[in-house]
């Protein structure tokens, strides 16, 4: 005897227990009758298996968490990166080591690139469900970079130029807007930010440290 059964995949005859002629239904990892795939319905059930691994696999992704937007404080950061530089093209420091001739133009592009979409995303690219921004740890670390990369170019100013002053102008500002995009949850901004540092402290150590 045969009975009509409703699965998550459709329905199904299964045959009864204890019935003349009748068989126990296969039964899936978790106790479940499993669908019996006969030549007839072959088809059928490559298509709904097929469906269901579509469904599995077409989960929200990063970048739908994200929406095109606009964020002050993203442009008042850059503004504060930026400002150090604008005042150091204007007036050049004393035996200015930093206006060499770069001996990595590869390297240059890619970490200009990479600066270049850091500051893109975390100007337009904003979460769409996000916290306020608040005085939190890493605000504080952010604003700390910032305070020391000044510092820093106070120090270069004033002639000193060792190795750990071209280091600090180096990863001071990455380190910055890496915290800021961390705080923001913006992980464009964090993985273009992590690929600025990188080029830049390769071009650092290429042309300037001494080792």
């Amino acid at each position: 005897m045969w009975r009509m059964r409703q699965s998550r995949v459709g329905t199904y005859l299964q045959p009864q227990m204890g019935q003349e002629g009748g068989h126990a239904a296969a039964m899936d990892c978790r106790g479940r009758p499993q669908l019996q795939c006969g030549p007839s319905r072959l088809g059928e059930c490559r298509n709904r298996k097929f469906i269901a691994n579509m469904s599995q696999k077409l989960k929200p992704t990063v970048l739908k968490r994200y929406r095109l937007g606009f964020d002050i404080w993203g442009l008042v950061l850059f503004l504060l990166v930026m400002l150090p530089n604008c005042i150091w093209f204007a007036l050049p420091a004393e035996n200015d080591v930093l206006r060499a001739a770069s001996r990595t133009p590869g390297i240059d592009f890619v970490a200009s690139v990479c600066q270049a979409l850091t500051i893109g995303c975390l100007c337009c690219v904003v979460k769409k469900v996000r916290k306020p921004l608040r005085l939190s740890p890493l605000v504080i670390a952010t604003m700390g970079c910032v305070v020391v990369y000044y510092a820093g170019w106070v120090m270069y100013y004033l002639g000193v130029r060792g190795n750990g002053v071209v280091l600090l102008l180096t990863m001071a500002p990455c380190a910055a807007l890496i915290l800021f995009a961390t705080d923001r949850e913006n992980v464009p901004a964090m993985l273009s930010g992590i690929g600025f540092a990188i080029c830049h402290l390769f071009f650092c150590i290429a042309n300037f440290i001494n080792l």
